[in-house]
């Protein structure tokens, strides 16, 4: 990014971000989904034993179920913000940091009181969402095309990832009669297989180049 800053070649540049953010959703908005659907599952055959117990699991997943509606925006502030470093540009990130902050404190006190340390993942996802906005918007005024670049795709990777999660959500009841972590492999795993095959069917580059690379190990 830095080079293609000093070159003054926006095009690359423009294209290098937005093939960044295209991977980070690829990968992280379906791991978002499933995590909701699965926290409580999930935390509760990794930890529930001992002195930890429904209580525990309950607002433990209650809390991984509100951090991961974030989880896309807190890998892809990252991004965005080595991009305005590559621009020579320390000021923006931090003020729009230090304004993330402010928010997230606020959201802090008024949600922990109806939902508890739920409240506080919640209001950490916000931010995060309004900090990834932020940087976004700013970034667009001055390399104009990220947004309209990446809608086709974030549209096409959201409907794979709720088609997927509706699947598993579907099938949970039948899953969870086995095994818990069997039902939780089992589960993962159709929801990845579901979400490739729209992916598929949906022609995400990504999933496209998963899927030449499959038959050239084969081939192999």
């Amino acid at each position: 990014l830095s080079a293609l800053a000093a070159e003054q070649n926006t095009a690359r540049l423009r294209q290098t971000i937005v093939f960044a953010l295209e991977n980070m959703f690829f990968i992280m908005i379906p791991v978002s989904v499933v995590t909701m659907i699965l926290s409580r599952p999930m935390i509760h055959a990794l930890f529930q034993r001992g002195e930890f117990d429904a209580y525990s699991t309950s607002i433990t997943s209650s809390a991984l179920l509100f951090y991961a509606i974030g989880l896309f925006a807190f890998g892809s502030i990252k991004v965005l913000v080595s991009a305005f470093h590559a621009l020579q540009d320390t000021k923006t990130p931090v003020k729009v940091s230090a304004m993330c902050l402010a928010i997230n404190a606020t959201l802090n006190f008024v949600l922990m009181g109806p939902m508890k340390v739920a409240g506080i993942a919640f209001a950490s996802s916000i931010a995060a969402l309004i900090n990834f906005s932020a940087l976004l918007l700013v970034l667009e005024r001055r390399i104009n095309g990220i947004i309209s670049n990446l809608w086709s795709f974030s549209v096409r990777v959201v409907f794979s990832s709720l088609v997927a999660g509706a699947v598993l959500q579907g099938l949970w009841p039948v899953l969870a009669r086995l095994n818990e972590i069997i039902a939780l492999a089992a589960g993962m795993l159709l929801s990845t297989v579901v979400y490739f095959v729209v992916a598929l069917a949906l022609k995400i580059p990504q999933a496209c180049k998963i899927l030449e690379w499959m038959h050239g190990r084969k081939a192999q």
